[in-house]
């Protein structure tokens, strides 16, 4: 595995951590303005209909994540360019699976508080 592959694993689990607390943006905005006391939280909900986009490209970011950082590289000695730091490697890896799990309750989150609202 080389540098570049594991800077774009890093970078699609933020992508898709990002993606993924927009997708669930429309229904996690309005309980914290009503949390906090404001009002105007309506607004939140005409995000609604982005929901799905956002939710695919947080899972696509994921295995594309995944893929990066999971895959075999070409044959690489501990010398050479291509080598990755074990460090990093197994940090890129942790940030994947937090991001994994983050995006997880992100997305059903809305439909999980929708069980006890209603």
């Amino acid at each position: 595995m080389d540098d570049k592959s594991d800077r774009l694993g890093f970078f699609a689990a933020i992508g898709a951590m990002a993606s993924g607390l927009l997708a669930s943006i429309c229904c996690i905005g309005p309980l914290v303005f009503v949390v906090l006391g404001l009002g105007g939280a309506a607004l939140f909900s005409k995000l609604e209909h982005y929901r799905l986009p956002f939710a695919v490209a947080s899972f696509s970011l994921l295995a594309l994540g995944f893929f990066f950082a999971y895959r075999n590289g070409g044959e690489c000695s501990q010398g050479s360019d291509c080598a990755v730091n074990p460090r990093r490697k197994r940090f890129t890896r942790i940030v994947l699976w937090v991001a994994a799990i983050l995006v997880a309750v992100f997305i059903f989150l809305p439909d999980i508080v929708g069980l006890f609202v209603s």
